[in-house]
Order: structure tokens, then sequence, then C-alpha cells
């Protein structure tokens, strides 16, 4: 019930609305269809039902069964009309023919009651929106205007149409000859108050959709502007993107000098254990040469001096390992990942740089193996404990330490690997906290540092899904570093 009252508000406002686009016109000449076949088939049904009906009381066909036959006839000829679209005329057709069909022509053949005075000026007045509902009076001025002109001659004429073909002087005939002036202006008045005021109605309606046209443009242009703007920041991020990596390259390669200091003053010493080693080996060969029988002897210095360079190798292998690791110059690839393991060939790397004064304290309770990006996270490691050797070493007269610590930190379901540096440096002010992991934001003097290395610590620490942050301590200051297990 409810959806076929909405069908049929959807075909009045469809009639109403002053859109003249192709498409709209379209819709409303497929409604009108609809409607005449619909009135087609209820005219048919009727017109035999009074057949039925004439054929039983044997009644002769009346004036309203006449009038039935023709309107169907304007039906059938605007659904031809249609169907070979000649919509000009099917809509001259729908204009022209209901009134003279319904009141003109019934008068001219002489079918004139009394009540007709007063019920075929208001059937004329009806029959008037026919062209306010299919004309406009902007697009088709000279149509509409003619129309309704048309409408307005048959609402004051008829009056005399029907006294001049009356067979007998009616009664209303005579009143109307007595009061003429005062009917006469009451009608002309009621005809175009209607009119006029459904004329007033459309023309706000037609500025009003004029409006909202004149919106929906705007609003499609802002729109092409928008997806312009998209466009613009999709390469704006995809530039950001690209700085972004290579700023993390930047930093990297500016952290490579420190790891090449480091590699050259740690690689010494598995070359001094290869060169002891090798020393052994050939002292016990030049023994056992003068000496054969010392056999078990230079057998025993031999294996001391093979263990000797088995372990310089292994040393120089991690040292190799780690560095390989961290200079990674490939596609990024999470791998599992010991932390402790990171932390270890990180501070190897920096030993040089780590005073005899300085206590570095390591407390490993991660016994867990992270998914991550290996070179990342060295990364993340290095400028960790890079900068808590500058405060340490800058801004403490008394105890200089430095605590490195792994724990699992559980969040409901959630297992998170957290490292922790901290350092009895100075505290970080709330001032400096706000903008410590921005880009190019540094307390160090020009020479001792960039302002990048927290910044790419803390994007790197977000692209595994984790975080960085700090807390101020009693003594000192400790930095955070939290990835998902």
């Amino acid at each position: 019930m409810r959806e076929g009252i909405n069908k049929i508000w959807e075909y009045v406002s469809l009639l109403g609305v002053s859109d003249y686009s192709e498409s709209t016109y379209m819709r409303r000449v497929v409604l009108s269809n609809r409607i005449n076949f619909v009135l087609i088939v209820g005219m048919a049904l009727l017109s035999l039902y009074l057949f039925v009906f004439r054929a039983i009381y044997g009644t002769e066909m009346t004036t309203g069964s006449i009038r039935l036959l023709l309107l169907m006839g304007i039906c059938i000829g605007n659904l031809i009309l249609s169907h070979y679209k000649y919509f000009d005329l099917s809509k001259a057709l729908l204009i022209i023919m209901p009134p003279l069909v319904i009141i003109l022509f019934p008068t001219m053949v002489g079918f004139i009651e009394e009540e007709a005075f007063f019920y075929y000026g208001l059937t004329i007045v009806a029959l008037s929106l026919i062209p306010q509902l299919l004309l406009s009076s902007k697009e088709q001025s000279l149509s509409y205007w003619g129309a309704m002109l048309y409408y307005f001659v048959l609402f004051i004429g008829i009056d005399y149409v029907m006294f001049f073909f009356s067979p007998n002087e009616t009664v209303t005939a005579s009143l109307y000859q007595d009061a003429y002036m005062f009917i006469i202006s009451a009608k002309v008045s009621s005809f175009w108050f209607i009119n006029l005021v459904l004329y007033y109605i459309k023309d706000i309606n037609n500025r009003f959709e004029a409006s909202l046209k004149k919106i929906n443009q705007e609003l499609v242009k802002k729109n092409s502007d928008l997806d312009l703007h998209v466009e613009d920041l999709k390469s704006i991020n995809a530039q950001l993107k690209d700085a972004q990596l290579k700023l993390v390259h930047s930093e990297k390669m500016a952290t490579l000098g420190v790891l090449i200091a480091g590699v050259t003053h740690e690689i010494n010493t598995p070359l001094n254990c290869v060169n002891a080693g090798s020393l052994l080996i050939k002292n016990a060969v030049d023994d056992f040469v003068e000496d054969p029988s010392n056999y078990h002897v230079c057998l025993e210095n031999v294996k001391a001096g093979q263990d000797i360079i088995n372990k310089g190798i292994d040393r120089a292998s991690f040292i190799i390992h780690s560095l390989m690791t961290f200079s990674y110059r490939g596609e990024p690839v999470k791998q599992d990942f010991s932390l402790n393991q990171i932390v270890d060939s990180t501070l190897l790397f920096i030993q040089q740089k780590i005073d005899p004064e300085i206590d570095v304290v390591k407390n490993y309770q991660l016994d867990k193996i992270v998914h991550i990006y290996a070179d990342k996270i060295h990364q993340i490691v290095l400028n960790l404990i890079d900068n808590a050797l500058y405060e340490v070493r800058c801004y403490n007269k008394g105890t200089k330490r430095i605590i490195i610590s792994t724990f699992a930190k559980t969040f409901g379901k959630e297992t998170m690997a957290v490292l922790s540096v901290f350092n009895t440096g100075r505290k970080i002010s709330g001032d400096v906290g706000e903008r410590i992991f921005e880009p190019f934001y540094t307390t160090k003097g020009p020479v001792d540092g960039t302002g990048l290395g927290l910044s790419t610590s803390y994007n790197l620490a977000h692209e595994h899904g984790g975080d960085l942050y700090y807390s101020n301590r009693k003594d000192g200051v400790e930095f955070f570093l939290e990835i998902p297990c």
C-alpha cells in the first residue's frame, strides 16, 4: 500500500517538474503512456458494463456514455501519437480535446442540465491544469499562453453556448441574466486567481530547480577539482615516501662512518687471533722438525693454534654478518631475529666510542624471537645508544651509566618486545619533548648531530607496527622501543 502511494506521488512529481531534458521528457512520455493505458482499460470495462446494463434494461445510450467513448478515443489517439513520437501533437490532443468532448460537444447537441451552469465552469478550471502540467511558461511560452487563452475563452463562452443551445430557457439561465456582471467578474477572477497561483508556484519551482541545477553543477566542478587535488596529493604522497626512503638511507649512510670505524677497530682482534694461532702452529711444526720425539707436545700446540684461529674467524664472521645486516640495501624483508643479538652487534661496532668511565650494563630478559626488518632495528638501536653515549659524556659529571634492557610486555592478547635504553644524562624538558621526534630538530651542536636520528627511528618503529617514546626518570632518561612479537 505504502509503496503504491509512493509510486503515485513519484508520477505526480514527475509531471510537475520543469526539467525538459531528454531523459526526463522520455520518462514523462513513458508515464503518460502508462496512464493512458490504464484509463483506456478502465473506460473499456466501464463501457462494457454500460452496454450490458442497457441491453438488460432496454435503455438508450446517453450523452455520458458517448463522452466516455470519446475520452477513450482521445487516450487511444494519444498512445498512437506517442508510439510514433509525435509528442507535440500528443500534447495538443491532450490540451484541446478534453473540454470539447466533456463540455462543448454535449452542449452543442442539446445535453444541458440545470446544474451544468454550476459545474461546467469548474470542470474547465480543472482541465486548465493540463497545460499547466504539460507546458513550460518559459521554454514553451507561446504554446502555454495560447492554451491558457483557449481555456479562458471556453470558460467565459460556455455560458453563451449553453444559452444558445438550450432547448428551453432554464431557471439558471434567468438567474445568470439577472446577475451576469457579478457572475462574469467572479468567474474571471476565480479562473485567473487559480491559474496565476499555479503559475507563481511553478515559477518558484523553476527557480528552485535552476538553483539546484547550478548548485549541482558547482558540486560536479568541485568534485572534479577534488579529484585533481586527490591526484596531486597522491603524487605528493609518493614524493614524500620517496623522500622518506632517501632520508632513512641518508641517515643510515651517515652512521656507516661510525660502523666502519668500529669494524676497523674490532677486526684487529680476530686478525690478531689468526696471527697468534698461525704463529703457534708454525712454532709447533718447527719444533717437530727439530725433534720428532716431541710429537705429542707439538700436536697439542697445533690444536691450540687451530682453536685460536677458529675463534678469530668466528669473531670476524660475526662482525661481517652484523655489518651486512645493518647495511643491507635490497628490498626490505622481515626475518626472525634476536633483539639481544642486535644490541650485542651494535655495541661491538661502537665499542671504540665508549669511554672507560662509562658503565654499559646489559639486562636481557627477552627470550623471544621477533619478526623484524633487522637492518632497520639495527639503525634504531644504534641511534638510541649513540644518543645515550653523547648525553652521559657531555652532560653528566657523576656516575656515567647506560642500561640496555630487553623484555616482553603484554597488552591484552598482544605481546610486545620492548627494548629500553636508559642513560644518566640530562632530562628532557616539555618543550624539547614535544619536538624531539621532528625531522632536523636537535639539541646537539651543528657538528654533533643532524636531527634525523630520532625522527628516522620513530618512523621505522611505526613501520613495524610499534612505537618509540621516552620517559624521564629520577636520575636520567629512558627511551623505549616497542615491537609486536
